[in-house]
């Protein structure tokens, strides 16, 4: 901010009062806002201003406002109140129980438990499914194909069942889940797990059969 004067804009202020809230402030809420000590000592009129605070939570959003006090006890009008809204850090939780509930020529029917979007709490925004014919790992994620249109996720705890279809018929797959919340977090890599599809694509019909050659009682 730019600081203001001691009368109006001339000269410094005595002192700051530097305060906030997990409500907007307004008169009404500034006077039960948390006041800070140790605030910075008002520069002179004009001159722009910093102050470095360590956050008081981490999960919820934060409302601050500054007052400047001159010598005479004058207490200024509350700045505007200006918001601070906490980047959220933590990614969800990993799943560790992914499984093959099904299987058929050329689909798998996965079956899991919704993680969290912090941890074990919450929803996670979105699931990204990746399966491939070699074993996954975090090296060769990104190489494998990506399931279109996975399931929304529930929240922490349910349930979830998604069928991953077109796939190559006869082949051996291997299937993993990454979770990704609001805010981009991604989860490490659940378990992997393997499916072998069955193989439904009959021999094609024999369509040269013919006599060649037939006596009394056989024939080629």
């Amino acid at each position: 901010w730019k600081a203001t004067g001691d009368d109006g804009d001339l000269g410094a202020a005595a002192t700051y009062d530097i305060r906030y809230s997990d409500v907007p402030l307004t008169e009404l809420s500034w006077v039960r806002a948390v006041q800070l000590t140790n605030v910075p000592a008002p520069l002179p009129a004009g001159t722009a201003q910093t102050f470095q605070v360590l956050k008081p939570w981490a999960e919820k959003e934060m409302f601050w406002g500054i007052r400047a006090i001159d010598d005479a006890l004058n207490i200024s009008p509350m700045s505007e109140s200006v918001a601070w809204s906490p980047k959220d850090t933590v990614p969800p939780s990993r799943i560790v129980d992914l499984r093959v509930t099904e299987t058929t020529g050329d689909s798998v029917t996965l079956g899991w438990t919704a993680p969290g979007e912090n941890a074990d709490t919450g929803k996670t925004a979105q699931y990204n499914i990746r399966y491939a014919e070699f074993p996954l790992t975090d090296a060769d994620w990104e190489t494998a194909a990506r399931a279109p249109q996975p399931p929304t996720p529930e929240m922490s705890g349910a349930a979830q069942t998604f069928q991953l279809s077109a796939l190559p018929a006869g082949k051996r797959v291997f299937i993993g889940i990454k979770s990704l919340d609001a805010d981009g977090n991604v989860s490490v890599l659940s378990n992997i797990v393997e499916a072998q599809l069955k193989d439904t694509t009959p021999p094609r019909p024999v369509n040269d059969l013919m006599v060649e050659e037939a006596g009394r009682d056989w024939m080629t």
